[in-house]
């Protein structure tokens, strides 16, 4: 089958001849970073083939520019992992033990980066910079991407080449903001929903799939482990409350509170529609019911089905330190939503033990981490 070239994003650059000698290679062969043809790239959606290019040095062929930047950005994850990731060690890295002084010289010239700033893999801003001054430098002129098709292949880079993933994460943003950008209801007028959501196993499934997705699309994997405020996050949303997919649950417990003026609750008087917050942040979960001051069933990322927890921590679980409870009054503003996507469960990855995600990254683009 004839590969099908195109670009990933509507209107985007792309090339539909790889061997187009007038054309610099690593723009004719949809392969911005130059990426030279590493066995683990031919896994990923839209590889063509590896073809040697000038004498001695190969080069992956992609059918579209975006699966190109996904690859030089998993590149990077690999350099990370071998302590490669400030500026000067990914650019000596990428030369093999070749003398990239120059290399690194025009790149600090573009970026303004110094050679010793790292290179974080979850800021956009910061990659955007850098990925097109060495694009620019491998191409020996600037290149045609436009920032969608780069952000894009990012993203679908942190998915692990799941285009589709991205695409409906796309897609339900902008759906969720529009839907938002009406006035809203009072949080508490969405708390049947949420209860509803957290007491029916087939929903609850449906927001694990979503909080699942959502730590793949971020680089942490298909999983249920550290997606406690992911899986709050999907709750929250799905009920028609305007949060943002958060990844830590400190951070998702301070947006419900200074954000949206959720109303701090002693351990002790929660009732169904609160949300537990855990001692040091170790973990978020929706109360569903409560069976006296202590015992309630919850629903969260670490079970199936909605299950029983004790505020006090029996069970060797944290102890919780607080309950959060919606206002009666709409926030002030509307916050900007990022929603995930949703999918098939797969229920062989829940964690039984409360786990730190304060140091998770925020999902997608520039760091409000």
């Amino acid at each position: 089958m004839a590969p099908n070239y195109r670009s990933l994003v509507p209107g985007g650059f792309f090339s539909s001849d790889p061997f187009d000698r007038r054309v610099p290679v690593s723009i004719r062969c949809n392969n911005a970073g130059a990426i030279n043809g590493a066995a683990w790239e031919r896994r990923y959606p839209g590889y063509v083939d590896t073809v040697e290019t000038t004498p001695g040095n190969k080069t992956t062929i992609f059918e579209a520019p975006e699966y190109g930047v996904a690859v030089w950005w998993e590149l990077l994850r690999r350099y990370r992992a071998a302590g490669a990731r400030t500026v000067g060690g990914i650019i000596n890295r990428y030369g093999g033990g070749q003398d990239y002084s120059n290399y690194v010289r025009f790149v600090e010239r573009k970026t303004g980066f110094d050679e010793d700033k790292e290179i974080p893999l979850d800021d956009d801003a910061i990659l955007l910079a850098f990925g097109k001054a060495m694009f620019a430098y491998e191409a020996g002129r600037a290149t045609p991407l436009s920032d969608a098709q780069i952000l894009f292949g990012l993203r679908v880079g942190r998915a692990d080449g799941d285009v589709t993933a991205v695409h409906q994460a796309q897609s339900a943003l902008r759906e969720t903001a529009a839907a938002f950008l009406a006035p809203s209801a009072s949080d508490k007028e969405c708390v049947p929903a949420l209860i509803r959501l957290g007491s029916n196993v087939e929903s609850l499934h449906r927001i694990q799939d979503i909080a699942a997705r959502t730590m793949k699309a971020n680089g942490y994997g298909y999983t249920m482990h550290n997606a406690c405020a992911a899986t709050l996050s999907a709750f929250l949303q799905e009920a028609g409350i305007a949060v943002r997919t958060t990844l830590g649950a400190g951070r998702l417990a301070r947006r419900l509170s200074q954000d949206r003026g959720w109303v701090r609750v002693d351990v002790g008087r929660q009732v169904a529609g609160d949300v537990g917050v855990a001692n040091n942040d170790v973990h978020v979960y929706l109360v569903v019911a409560t069976q006296g001051a202590d015992q309630m069933t919850i629903a969260d990322n670490q079970a199936p089905t909605p299950h029983t927890r004790y505020a006090s921590g029996q069970g060797h679980k944290t102890p919780t330190a607080y309950f959060l409870r919606a206002p009666d009054e709409p926030p002030r503003a509307a916050m900007q939503v990022q929603p995930a996507m949703e999918g098939q469960i797969d229920q062989d990855f829940y964690p039984r033990e409360d786990e730190d995600t304060n140091q998770l990254l925020e999902p997608g683009s520039p760091s409000p981490s």
